[in-house]
């Protein structure tokens, strides 16, 4: 809080008696309704005892509270009156959601699940792949309601690269197959043989989209249902050789989900004999596993316990006005990758690492200055930076805490003393060192031996000069040779104050 002090015109009846200042705070955002207050007492006539800190007073402001923009007020050096409240408005603290993830009202995840299954000789395989999107939106910390509209979390960056939607996802053609696609159970069409990100977003009319479930299948051409014949493909044929379908009857060189025994069968559930590839074989070698169309998926965006899915790369940045208070402002990256479990529970493999903002870089931030009379330092984590720089991290990268911090400069007041006959000529000058908020007491005038100021100037000697916001400029005092009367017959040995002129007369008598 800026200070503004004021002389206080005390009335001399009270002089003496126990004085009280109340600071009511007041809630500017619901009808400047009272909130705590704070009490400083004394006498009437005695200064008042402010906390202060580099020139400003620092008051005890509620939690979850800042001064209202327009808050100016003045406080009193000194007790005027017996009684005396202040009133001091302040607003709700507004902050991101991201901080409150047990709160759907201003943190939300949006999962996309993509699963796709795709015809093998053997019959089929499915594959599963999740991403989220992470989306928040401001709070209020004194009524805990949601602020403002839903954003990606990636916004915060200042990226701008927080989209909305998913990326698009890509469907391979099949030949002799057709894709049908659905989204949450209801057909989606493709373009170019790509789900568009339009048809995957994570808002819907500005809020949170339910998770959304991708299924791609693949349809063999032109099968129905036919019946019997040599050489028949299709669901159900019927007794012959060389047939292919779900249930052949007997004969050699059958292919289909449950033939009977002979050799080179390919099939779900093949009976005895070499060279069997199915889920379920008998006894022969070169039989292949199918545990990887059998996994469950583990999102890393869900389980934020979990480091080895899930983290959270914050840099927090603290700006410590001069006022005392502190603004606190938040860069994050969150990466996650998902796991998957066999069917005993096990994590058999893991995605790679991916982030929520699509990017690993951490933007520059410029901190505005307060003046000429303080100076900007940073540290991270207690170790001394040039600035707030763009940095690139990694799912390793250690989350940090930066302080800024405003120092006040040492600041000079310089009186130059000028010859009044030669402008350019400064024949000396007087330093006064202070910080803002200081007040120095010039005890005296340093004019140089020899000279002296000219009249009609301001007079610097036993001058109170208190350091402010704004760095001083030099003020010029014109002075003039110093002339003192020396008489001459004080000083006999100045040829130029004393000279004796002697006139000898020399008289002869007639004596000689």
């Amino acid at each position: 809080m800026i200070t503004l002090l004021r002389l206080t015109t005390i009335d001399p009846s009270e002089i003496g008696p126990p004085a009280t200042i109340i600071i009511q705070y007041k809630d500017a955002d619901e009808d400047n309704k009272d909130l705590s207050t704070q009490t400083f007492t004394g006498k009437v006539g005695e200064k008042v005892d402010w906390p202060m800190g580099d020139g400003y007073i620092h008051l005890n402001i509620p939690e979850h509270y800042t001064l209202a923009p327009n808050n100016k007020n003045t406080y009193p050096s000194k007790f005027g009156k017996t009684s005396q409240t202040i009133p001091v408005y302040l607003k709700h603290e507004i902050t991101p959601g991201y901080d409150h993830k047990d709160n759907p009202d201003v943190y939300r995840e949006v999962k996309e699940t993509v699963v796709v299954t795709e015809p093998t000789d053997s019959g089929t395989a499915t594959m599963t792949t999740g991403t989220a999107i992470v989306l928040y939106r401001d709070i209020d910390e004194v009524t805990n309601r949601p602020v403002g509209n839903w954003q990606n979390l990636t916004d915060f960056n200042g990226d701008k690269k927080g989209d909305t939607n998913f990326e698009a996802i890509k469907v391979d053609p099949i030949e002799g197959y057709t894709a049908s696609i659905t989204k949450n159970g209801q057909p989606i069409s493709i373009t170019d043989n790509e789900i568009s990100s339009s048809e995957l977003s994570a808002l819907v009319n500005g809020e949170p989209a339910a998770n959304i479930t991708i299924e791609v299948k693949y349809d063999k051409e032109g099968s129905t249902n036919p019946g019997t014949g040599d050489d028949q493909k299709g669901d159900n044929p019927g007794k012959g050789n060389d047939h292919k379908g779900d249930n052949p009857g007997e004969g050699d060189d059958h292919k289909g989900d449950n033939p009977g025994e002979g050799d080179d069968h390919k099939s779900d559930n093949p009976g005895t004999g070499d060279d069997h590839k199915g889920d379920n074989p008998g006894k022969g070698e070169d039989t292949p596993s199918t545990d990887d169309q059998d996994l469950t998926i583990v999102y890393g965006i869900s389980d934020q316990n979990n480091h080895d899915l899930y983290r959270d790369i914050i840099r927090t940045i603290n700006q410590h006005m001069p006022d005392g208070q502190v603004n606190k402002m938040r860069q994050g990256i969150v990466f996650y990758r998902n796991a998957y479990k066999n069917k005993a529970g096990k994590i058999v493999k893991y995605d790679q690492w991916q982030s929520t903002s699509r990017t690993n870089t951490l933007a520059a931030m410029t901190i505005p200055g307060a003046g000429d009379a303080y100076k900007i330092t940073y540290t991270e984590d207690g170790k001394q930076i040039d600035g707030i720089k763009e940095v690139k991290v990694t799912p390793d990268t250690k989350s940090s805490v930066i302080d800024v911090n405003y120092v006040p400069v040492e600041q000079k007041f310089v009186l130059n003393y000028v010859d009044k006959n030669d402008p350019k000529h400064v024949v000396g000058h007087q330093d006064i060192l202070g910080k803002i908020g200081e007040t120095v007491v010039i005890d005296k005038m340093k004019i140089p031996k020899g000279w002296t100021e000219v009249p009609g100037q301001p007079d610097y000697n036993n001058y109170h000069y208190k350091f402010g916001s704004k760095l001083p400029e030099p003020k010029n005092i014109l002075v003039e040779h110093k002339i003192d009367e020396i008489s001459g017959l004080q000083d006999k040995n100045n040829p130029e104050l004393y000279r004796e002129v002697t006139r000898t007369v020399n008289i002869t008598y007639p004596d000689g």
